[in-house]
């Protein structure tokens, strides 16, 4: 469903661009400019960054779990995790959804659900991972809370799948 994923994201770009300034951050309250803030960032590059890596994640995710249903639980996650800020910035940016998916992604290379992976290397994938939101935790400016919250919700999206995957054999 490459096709798909691609027109998310210019429908994605098309969108932060619309309702965010540039790629900024947003502070507005509501709904519809915490789902933009989603899809938006800092910088151009980092959030150029940030899609490669959520599209990477969404191609593998997507061989063990419906396109649409990972697009929509995914993007409501970290929208959801917006809401954790409890009055500081509101918006984490196009990493929500990306440590949400890496979240998801752990559980389910561990599991070995859609290609198993030698475990030297699932060790510093999920290392790295770990490390990125550790990152987010220490470096001024970052509200680490929010990564944590959405990585949170995939490792729990994922366990979740691995339920629904072991009830069907």
């Amino acid at each position: 469903m490459p096709s798909a994923v691609s027109f998310f994201f210019a429908v994605a770009a098309l969108w932060v661009y619309t309702f965010t300034d540039g790629c900024g951050y947003t502070v507005a309250s509501g709904v519809l400019p915490r789902a933009a803030s989603v899809l938006s960032h800092a910088t151009l590059f980092h959030w150029a960054a940030n899609m490669a890596g959520i599209a990477s994640m969404f191609a593998s995710l997507s061989k063990a779990v419906h396109p649409l249903r990972l697009l929509v639980v995914a993007f409501t996650a970290a929208v959801a995790a917006t809401y954790a800020a409890q009055g500081e910035t509101p918006t984490m940016g196009a990493s929500g959804m990306l440590f949400f998916l890496a979240g998801a992604d752990i559980v389910l290379r561990w599991a070995g659900i859609y290609f198993r992976i030698d475990p030297v290397r699932m060790l510093v994938y999920t290392c790295t991972v770990v490390t990125f939101i550790a990152l987010t935790v220490l470096i001024p400016g970052i509200n680490g809370r929010l990564h944590l919250v959405a990585f949170t919700a995939g490792i729990l999206y994922g366990l979740y799948g691995l339920l629904r995957i072991y009830r069907r054999k």
